[in-house]
């Protein structure tokens, strides 16, 4: 999809405004609900996957009330069942989805064409391939959908993930774009996407090797902030000198200086002491990534880095879209017993308080006003961790 400004459309900031505006019967803290409904009904691969049609339209109406400027030039189609065809005889292949040029429903070539000023019909004759024999060009315009002249990326998918179904994926999407790119002389590179149950993989061939793609990249690289690298930028690496204080003493006379974090929660700053108090579920990259720390409240404008003396529990945890704040779940558990004690005669919310932490304060970390969270995690998904290379 491009508009009057493309570069304007492939931003962040467009996405983050086009996701605002896709309905919620469309995506959701689930995920993309056309898909999973589909799964759920144990629809097949190309009823599943073919949902994405559905999903590309409600993106573009939802990138066209972001900005009445975007227009759509290409759509996307699940053509699983239809093999490819050229006027060069190749090997027969069927991507289970391709992106079509919009113009392609109108027209797209035909084996008679009119030269430009001159009256007489020029008729293309299928080109030799050195493989095969000549093969036919479609009969019919309608035949667009399996032209491949007409084929502007291509897709494979599976419904389940599998080492057997990535490479399977790999080799007919490497093999599609070899027999794209080999019969279209005007094509300098293609893209393509994978997907494998949860997993999703873009491709780009490239057959001039060309440059920009690494500079751009190169360019973002060296010029990026901390934040655009994937840096939490309220959380700060200190280097300090551990604590004397009883409940974390140092081991030794002349302590060496230590790593800690600097929290900025509202507008307080803690620092950590130590090391987490847990920390297990962050070795798994799909995770709440759940940390917990002792820290202490940082002294403002401290000079050299000063702390107060009163221990605190921090928890930093990503947040499943949708999700409610632990204060706010608190708040309501004690808010029903208060309830339950005015109407019973008992004292169970003063009681129940002695048994949970007191919040001062929760929060969502927000990205360019955004809250930063993650989608609730799928059924069957699988943990990606990090293995010890002493192991």
């Amino acid at each position: 999809y491009v508009g009057t400004a493309n570069h304007c459309h492939f931003g962040t900031a467009f996405a983050e405004s086009v996701r605002a505006n896709i309905p919620k019967n469309v995506l959701n803290k689930n995920g993309w609900l056309p898909i999973l409904n589909a799964k759920k009904l144990k629809k097949s691969e190309d009823v599943v996957y073919g949902k994405l049609n559905d999903i590309a339209i409600a993106v573009q109406t939802a990138a066209t009330e972001a900005d009445p400027a975007f227009r759509a030039t290409n759509f996307l189609l699940g053509t699983g069942q239809k093999a490819m065809t050229s006027e060069v005889q190749s090997f027969i292949f069927k991507p289970d989805l391709r992106v079509l040029p919009i113009k392609s429903r109108v027209s797209v070539f035909t084996r008679g064409e009119i030269a430009p000023r001159d009256p007489t019909p020029v008729v293309r004759s299928p080109r030799k391939s050195p493989r095969f024999q000549a093969n036919q060009v479609p009969e019919d315009e309608h035949d667009f959908v399996k032209d491949t002249s007409a084929t502007a990326a291509i897709a494979e998918v599976k419904k389940h993930y599998s080492d057997a179904n990535m490479i399977d994926d790999d080799c007919k999407l490497i093999g599609g774009a070899t027999e794209i790119m080999y019969y279209d002389p005007r094509r300098r590179f293609i893209f393509g996407f994978t997907i494998e149950g949860n997993r999703f993989r873009l491709w780009n061939f490239n057959r001039g090797h060309e440059p920009l793609f690494l500079i751009r990249f190169l360019i973002f690289l060296i010029s990026a902030t901390p934040t655009q690298l994937g840096y939490d930028p309220t959380i700060k690496r200190r280097q300090v000198i551990p604590s004397s204080d009883p409940i974390m003493p140092s081991d030794s006379k002349q302590p060496k200086k230590v790593v800690a974090y600097e929290y900025s929660v509202g507008n307080t700053s803690y620092l950590t002491e130590g090391g987490p108090i847990s920390e297990i579920s962050a070795y798994h990259i799909n995770s709440r990534a759940t940390r917990v720390w002792l820290v202490r409240e940082i002294i403002p404008n401290s000079t050299p880095l000063a702390v107060k003396d009163e221990y605190r529990v921090l928890k930093d945890v990503w947040f499943d879209s949708g999700a409610k704040l632990e204060m706010d779940i608190s708040n309501d558990i004690f808010g029903r017993l208060k309830e339950s004690d005015k109407k019973n005669g008992t004292t169970y919310e003063s009681e129940a308080r002695d048994y949970f932490m007191k919040f001062e304060h929760d929060e969502f970390v927000e990205m360019g006003g955004t809250p930063d969270v993650s989608f609730e995690l799928p059924k069957g998904y699988r943990k990606a961790s990090f293995t010890s290379s002493r192991q």
